[in-house]
């Protein structure tokens, strides 16, 4: 049985393959690894496996070369205060956040009565994935006592989270 395979570049990341039987119906989609030309289409020997051996496509001969079928999910990032780790803490921590386009982001560390213990991030960034290591000083590089602390993520001007931390000693 001969297949028909159409192949889709998706951001130049992945590839995306629809395998259609002789009457044009969709049969089964997947992700290879391709290696010449994209967006063209080819003939190439069908296999009920889940793996292919390509050996013809793409205007010339490929050399042997098998092809695994992997799966990828890309996660769309969103603008988010991902958490902190370790919590409890009795050293360093560490905070993860993203930032889904361009703007100008803060994030600061306040002790349980609200007052300014440290800011770790003030400026415009990139959008992104992110981690901040926080130290457990003040801004006057003095560690902070035991207790409980709140670390809030603003990114332009719109509160987006405000999550708690305990530091024990």
């Amino acid at each position: 049985m001969l297949a028909l395979m159409c192949i889709v570049l998706l951001g130049g990341y992945s590839v995306n393959v629809a395998v259609l039987d002789e009457v044009g119906t969709k049969s089964s989609s997947t992700h290879y690894e391709v290696w010449g030309a994209g967006c063209q289409s080819s003939v190439i020997g069908g296999s009920t496996s889940t793996a292919y051996r390509a050996r013809y496509g793409f205007f010339g001969h490929f050399a042997e070369r098998e092809l695994g079928v992997e799966e990828h999910q890309t996660e769309p990032i969103v603008t988010a205060l991902k958490g902190i780790r370790p919590n409890p803490a009795n050293g360093p921590v560490h905070i993860n956040y993203t930032l889904a386009s361009n703007g100008f982001a803060s994030l600061k560390i306040y002790d349980i009565t609200g007052r300014l213990v440290k800011v770790l991030l003030n400026g415009r960034i990139r959008a992104g994935k992110y981690e901040l290591r926080w130290d457990c000083t003040s801004a006057h590089n003095k560690l902070v006592p035991a207790g409980v602390y709140f670390y809030r993520f603003v990114v332009d001007g719109k509160p987006i989270a405000t999550k708690k931390l305990v530091l024990v000693r």
